[in-house]
C-alpha cells in the first residue's frame, strides 16, 4: 500500500581511495568512494553511486600562470519541498550532482605595490534529475591594483564579465560590471576607498544597465587582522558587505 513502512536488511560497501600531494608545482587533495548498496527483500532498489571530493592547485609557470581545480560528486535532495532524506542510503528524494570547475589565471606584480591578476573561470554542474538541470557558467575577471601608487593614495580596477547556460531556461544569462576605486591611506592601519562604476545584464526581459557608487573601508589592525565593510548602491538597490578575517600564528 502507498506510504506502508517496511524493515529491511540493508549492506552498503563502500571501497575508497584519498590522495594528498604537496609538490613544488603541484599541490592538492582528493578521495573518492564507491557506495554500493544492496536490500535482502529483493533487488529492485538496489544502487551504486560514486562520492568524490577534492580541490588543487597547478603552477604552469614559475610565479606566473597557475591552474585552480576542484569538484565534487556527491547524493542531495532532488526537491527542497520532499521528504528529506535520514542519510544516503535510503529514501526516494535523492539524486547524485556533480559539480566541476577549472579556473587557470595569470599574475604579476608591477612597481612596488601593484599588482594584476587575469582569470577565467568554467563551472559545470549536473545531476541526475530533470528538476536540477546542466548548468555550465563561464566567467573572466581582470583585477588591478596599486594600493600605495604615491605612498597616500592609490587605485582598483575590476572587471567581470560572467554568462550562465541553464538547460532548463531558453536565455543565457549575462552579466558585465566595471569598477574603478580609489584609495586614500588615512592612517597605518585604515584605507578608505571611493567605488565608481557600470554594469548590465539581461536578468530581465531586455537588458538593462546602470552605474555603481559606493565607499569602504579597510582596518588591519595587525598585519594578521584585517576588517573590511562596503557600501554600494547598484540595479538593485544598496548592497552592504562586513568581512573580517584574522590568521592565528601557526
Amino acid at each position: 500500500n502507498a506510504g506502508e513502512t517496511k524493515t529491511d536488511w540493508i549492506t552498503q560497501i563502500s571501497p575508497g581511495l584519498s590522495v594528498d600531494a604537496r609538490g613544488a608545482r603541484v599541490t592538492g587533495s582528493f578521495s573518492a568512494s564507491v557506495n554500493a548498496i544492496h536490500y535482502g527483500n529483493g533487488t529492485s532498489a538496489d544502487s551504486t553511486n560514486l562520492a568524490f571530493n577534492g580541490r588543487g592547485n597547478i603552477m604552469a609557470l614559475e610565479n606566473r600562470l597557475y591552474v585552480d581545480l576542484n569538484g565534487s560528486v556527491s547524493r542531495m535532495a532532488t526537491s527542497v519541498f520532499g521528504a528529506r532524506p535520514a542519510d544516503t542510503v535510503t529514501g526516494i528524494n535523492q539524486t547524485q550532482v556533480s559539480v566541476f570547475n577549472v579556473s587557470p589565471y595569470f599574475t604579476t606584480r608591477f612597481g612596488e605595490t601593484g599588482s594584476v591578476q587575469l582569470r577565467y573561470t568554467l563551472g559545470v554542474s549536473d545531476s541526475g534529475s530533470s528538476a536540477m538541470a546542466r548548468s555550465t557558467a563561464q566567467t573572466w575577471m581582470l583585477d588591478a591594483s596599486d594600493p600605495r601608487m604615491t605612498g597616500f593614495l592609490g587605485w582598483g580596477f575590476n572587471l567581470l564579465d560572467r554568462t550562465n547556460d541553464n538547460a532548463a531556461s531558453s536565455r543565457v544569462l549575462k552579466q558585465q560590471t566595471a569598477r574603478f576605486t580609489g584609495m586614500a591611506q588615512v592612517a597605518p592601519d585604515f584605507m578608505l576607498r571611493a567605488i565608481v562604476g557600470s554594469e548590465s545584464n539581461n536578468y530581465r526581459i531586455s537588458n538593462r544597465s546602470s552605474s555603481i557608487y559606493g565607499m569602504g573601508a579597510d582596518w588591519t589592525p595587525t598585519p594578521r587582522t584585517r576588517v573590511t565593510a562596503t557600501v554600494e548602491d547598484r540595479f538593485f538597490g544598496t548592497g552592504y558587505s562586513l568581512s573580517a578575517d584574522h590568521r592565528s600564528s601557526r
